[in-house]
């Protein structure tokens, strides 16, 4: 296994992955584009005909990190394209035939990081409700609620109410994710948990 394949397995890629010059295969070359516009430069190998054929990739142009790279195969997208933070960290895999995406797939980094801005956008709204991964396949729900003696009053409802919540069972169909339950839970303003449930998709209508 070459050193860029053990770098993706291991999810991250090293520091010396960043400035390794592009391999390309037998028959073909490097070339490069600067993308000012998107503030990246761009790498990629071509045969002897100017088709694109093997590994490409596009870097961040303020220090030279991989953003995304994959393979081409006579022009077009084929294989895996891995996406990667500002630390290196793998967020995201596409799997491609003859540049059709056949697979999507985030890692747990990539997950979070797309929640976290979820959480960042409905606390600017005024919900009290936050969504976090605590596995590739569990997620919690948790809400503040003022009232909790209302709540406790009214957890069947409340659970009836769930399900049928725009915010919640839609979690489960989020592309390129295999969510299997979701921990519900409300608290008070200092911590004390009212309610927890687990839900699962076929508590959703």
């Amino acid at each position: 296994m070459t050193a860029w394949l053990t770098a993706i397995a291991a999810g991250a890629l090293p520091a010396a992955a960043r400035v390794d010059p592009l391999t390309c295969p037998p028959g073909s070359h490097a070339t490069a584009a600067a993308l000012p516009q998107q503030n990246m430069r761009a790498e990629w190998c071509v045969d002897a005909s100017g088709v694109r054929e093997g590994p490409f990739r596009y870097l961040n142009a303020a220090d030279g990190g991989i953003a995304w790279q994959g393979t081409y195969r006579r022009g077009r997208k084929h294989g895996l394209v891995h996406y990667y933070d500002e630390q290196g960290r793998m967020q995201l895999e596409i799997g491609y035939e003859d540049d059709r995406e056949v697979s999507r797939r985030f890692t747990l980094d990539g997950i979070r990081g797309a929640l976290q801005k979820r959480n960042e956008k409905a606390r600017r709204e005024g919900s009290t409700a936050r969504v976090t991964a605590l596995d590739e396949h569990t997620l919690l729900f948790e809400r503040v609620d003022q009232d909790a003696a209302l709540v406790r009053a009214n957890t069947d409802r409340l659970r009836h109410a769930l399900a049928s919540q725009a915010e919640l069972c839609p979690l489960f169909r989020l592309p390129g994710t295999q969510f299997e339950r979701i921990r519900v839970r409300y608290t008070t303003a200092r911590g004390e948990v009212v309610f927890e449930t687990v839900f699962n998709p076929e508590d959703c209508r």
